[in-house]
């Protein structure tokens, strides 16, 4: 969304093509752009519904991103306050020597990072994937998340769910089997 080098930029021939392969029933995607192109007329993607108000209103964009099933970003200014909330987050991260506060050498004098680390202070579901983002790591960021659902289920006796997209069906994030694992109580 961003005219730089690519780094901060949605790779978007990837991410139509994650679109096309998420289930509609479980996800409904959301994109919250730029503030500087969040009131551009063309969308970035035809059925995916964006959230202009939320680029340029802090708290709103918080609250979104807390109420998010799996957040995802490119380095930028806003993501950052994803880190500081509960819900799971996914930074897709390229190095980019030209561009100052993205380069490993900023990462590494500023947040004591390398390649391959985690932002530091930070939860387990906050991950950095030091890569472009391409349809398998975005499908597979996802399949992450069900695991940890799944896996978390198996340690609890009852679940409350709670999901409304108003004028669509609710998300079925929990699947039955998810339900058949849990342990009885």
């Amino acid at each position: 969304d961003r005219g730089d080098s690519g780094t901060r930029k949605m790779n978007l021939y990837e991410w139509e093509k994650a679109f096309k392969k998420i289930d509609k029933n479980s996800y409904q995607p959301l994109i919250i752009r730029d503030t500087i192109n969040s009131l551009k007329q063309v969308k970035l993607f035809k059925d995916i519904p964006e959230a202009p108000f939320a680029s340029s209103h802090l708290h709103l964009r918080f609250a979104l991103y807390q109420k998010s099933y799996l957040n995802f970003f490119k380095p930028n200014g806003p993501s950052l306050i994803s880190l500081y909330g509960k819900a799971p987050t996914i930074f897709f991260f390229e190095p980019d020597s030209k561009q100052g506060a993205i380069t490993r050498d900023w990462y590494r004098a500023y947040y004591g990072m390398n390649v391959g680390s985690q932002h530091p202070l930070t939860t387990k579901n906050k991950l950095v994937i030091w890569h472009k983002e391409d349809v398998n790591n975005i499908l597979n960021s996802i399949k992450l998340q069900e695991k940890i659902i799944s896996d978390t289920l198996k340690k609890i006796d009852i679940v409350i769910c709670t999901a409304l997209i108003p004028g669509k069906k609710a998300p079925q994030i929990i699947t039955e089997n998810m339900i058949k694992n849990m342990k009885m109580g």
